[in-house]
């Protein structure tokens, strides 16, 4: 006896991480890292796949991942016959100004019409903390005379790390200059370019000798001593 049996078009792929790290990536602000990742076909038609992804955050766009094949070419889209599997590289890079935390990230292969099949693999970044301050003092060198007349200098504090911040401020210089700060420490300064000032006091007591001397300005974060 023959009995047909029908055999319906079937698109289906997966999307797999080739390494399981958690998280996927590390990234500093502005840096990127490369998922290693594998699409492989398992339905019974020639297919086309698209390649893009999700965010689980609206700070990253599009622009933030791009897909490369095994020979470092940029793809956006595979043909896959029916048995077909490709490693694939999705390059990751981080927001130019992206705060600390860990965020996800939904990599997907769409299938293009008549596929109907969606492939997706969620993996998660870790964006740390990243330190960054510069001090900026309104001039470098100052010459005055030891007249016992008070002298300031200002000095701006800018952030270019990726958090608010404050900072422990301190001097080291001869002791005879009898030098300090309007403040030992800092307020909150935003981060991405937030700044701050500290007054630098020059008392120019009497009798200091003819000579050059140097000062140095010591910052710290308030939570540790780097």
């Amino acid at each position: 006896r023959h009995l047909p049996v029908p055999v319906s078009a079937a698109y289906w792929d997966s999307l797999v991480q080739v390494c399981l790290p958690n998280p996927a990536a590390v990234l500093y602000p502005r840096a990127n890292g490369r998922v290693p990742m594998a699409l492989r076909s398992a339905g019974n038609q020639v297919a086309t796949w698209n390649l893009g992804a999700t965010f689980g955050d609206n700070r990253w766009t599009a622009e933030n991942l791009a897909w490369y094949d095994s020979n470092g070419t940029l793809v956006t889209s595979l043909e896959m016959g029916i048995t077909d599997e490709f490693e694939l590289t999705a390059l990751v890079t981080a927001p130019d100004e992206i705060t600390p935390g860990t965020y996800s990230i939904t990599l997907l292969a769409n299938g293009r019409a008549p596929a109907n099949f969606v492939a997706d693999w969620t993996i998660f970044i870790e964006v740390p903390v990243h330190h960054d301050l510069v001090l900026i003092p309104e001039v470098t060198e100052i010459m005055a005379p030891a007249d016992g007349f008070l002298r300031l200098v200002e000095i701006m504090m800018v952030n270019h790390g990726n958090s608010e911040e404050a900072f422990d401020l301190s001097l080291l210089s001869d002791w005879k200059l009898g030098v300090s700060l309007n403040a030992e420490q800092s307020l909150g300064i935003d981060p991405f370019g937030g700044d701050g000032t500290v007054m630098l006091l020059l008392p120019m007591p009497y009798g200091i000798a003819n000579e050059t001397y140097e000062i140095w300005i010591i910052e710290s974060r308030t939570s540790d001593s780097d």
